[in-house]
């Protein structure tokens, strides 16, 4: 598939391509395609890049909550031990962050959606 081309490019654009395009190409594709929904794990990348674009865009203090929250998985209680401030101030920069968070990420979304990378 397109994706699946674009993905062995982007892993190894030298070999990859030079493995693509020649005359095993669609040889080496259907064999790495076999049984992965590359297509799925492509967007699943492209995402992660997305969200790491947009945390990397916000202030350290919505930053740290942020991931602590959701990639660290701790709850509000363990946050506010961690960053020592009160559960009320840690409640609010999680839902503020998550807010400017969403905002950064709706126009690159929109053009990912689309194609447009």
């Amino acid at each position: 598939s397109r994706t699946t081309r674009r993905w062995i490019t982007c892993a190894a654009p030298g070999p990859g391509r030079r493995a693509i395009d020649g005359e095993d190409g669609a040889l080496i594709l259907a064999h790495l395609s076999d049984g992965i929904d590359w297509d799925e794990r492509f967007a699943a990348f492209e995402a992660v890049k997305l969200v790491r674009a947009a945390l990397g865009e916000l202030s350290p203090r919505y930053r740290d909550v942020l991931v602590l929250r959701f990639l660290e998985d701790k709850d509000y209680d363990e946050i506010s031990d961690i960053l020592e401030l009160p559960p009320g101030t840690v409640a609010t920069l999680i839902r503020r962050g998550a807010e400017k968070l969403r905002t950064a990420l709706a126009a690159p979304a929109r053009q990912w959606m689309r194609g447009e990378s």
